[in-house]
């Protein structure tokens, strides 16, 4: 009898802990400690690389999304809600002010919602807006990064904010259920040439 209640006090008690490490506030929390994580020591990233967000190099850029970014895919990466945020430590460290590029493939656009709108920040400085229509052209947004907005230890931090994230299973477009804003390609961050007096 007591060896019963053993068995049965190890198989409530290794359920419990099962339960206890899949449930979705568990996931969650370990979700935003990973996020804090990747802001407080970001990967390094090398001024002027190409960072791809397709899904046949999508493992390069992945290290930099703190939160609010999908699976990638053929075409790239999408948003997933409104706020998408990528961190990184730039190295060698910039003297003065960059340029960003971001390749946006495409946005997320309805009936209901026909204009996209997205705001960029760097290290919570706006340097971006932008508006998309269904059919647009993939478009190449650039940026300027004022050297104020940046720190002497190379930290960036971008987001992307999206004022109309939809999901195309709340539209009847598709069983998706992502919130989806606009779908990156590619970022690059380049320093920018100051003309000699």
């Amino acid at each position: 009898m007591a060896g019963s209640l053993v068995v049965l006090g190890c198989f409530y008690t290794g359920s419990w802990a099962f339960f206890k490490t899949h449930s979705v506030d568990f996931i969650a929390a370990q979700h935003q400690a990973h996020a804090e994580q990747r802001r407080r020591a970001p990967a390094s990233c090398t001024l002027d690389t190409l960072l791809n967000f397709t899904s046949d190099a999508a493992a390069a850029t992945q290290k930099y999304q703190v939160q609010g970014w999908s699976h990638p895919e053929t075409w790239g990466t999408w948003t997933d809600g409104a706020v998408a945020e990528l961190a990184m430590r730039l190295t060698p460290a910039p003297s003065g002010p960059l340029r960003l590029m971001t390749r946006i493939q495409s946005a997320m656009t309805h009936r209901q919602q026909p204009i996209q709108e997205i705001e960029i920040l760097a290290n919570d400085t706006i340097i971006g807006h932008a508006f998309f229509q269904a059919g647009d052209p993939p478009l190449d947004l650039n940026s300027l990064i004022p050297a104020t907005a940046l720190n002497n230890e190379g930290m960036l931090r971008l987001v992307f904010r999206i004022a109309h994230p939809s999901s195309p299973k709340a539209l009847g477009m598709s069983e998706d259920p992502r919130q989806l804003g606009i779908l990156v390609n590619q970022i690059r961050i380049s320093t920018v040439a100051v003309d000699a007096p």
